[in-house]
């Protein structure tokens, strides 16, 4: 049996950490390890956690969901990034975060299906 998966998501809305974090332990394939509220947050957290996936909000205060991709992606290019993206302004930012190396894009409201896809891919 292989072990879980570990995530850490970096979202600045409790609210979608909280529903993200379900969906993903009840595909019963990964655990989330923390809760990031920014960008510098979630950057200090990859670096003392090393998580196997990161889920990551395109728009938040203080350091942005790109500001914080390219980041990550600087201390370790293999870093699993999927972006979170609201619907309506982000589209744009989105196709910027994929050509600067995210993995996967899912948006809001999450879709049980995609997640555990996602979780499979990565």
């Amino acid at each position: 049996m292989e072990s879980k998966k570990r995530v850490l998501i970096i979202d600045d809305s409790v609210f979608t950490f909280e529903q993200l974090k379900a969906i993903v332990e009840k595909t019963g394939m990964a655990e989330v390890l923390a809760h990031a509220k920014d960008g510098m947050e979630g950057v200090k957290l990859y670096r003392k956690l090393t998580p196997d996936i990161v889920f990551l909000d395109i728009l938040m205060p203080n350091m942005d969901g790109l500001q914080t991709l390219k980041t990550i992606l600087s201390m370790d290019k293999s870093a699993k990034v999927v972006m979170i993206s609201s619907l309506g302004g982000a589209a744009e930012k989105a196709e910027e975060a994929m050509r600067s190396g995210a993995k996967a894009i899912i948006s809001k409201p999450f879709d049980e299906k995609d997640i555990k896809r996602i979780i499979e891919q990565m």
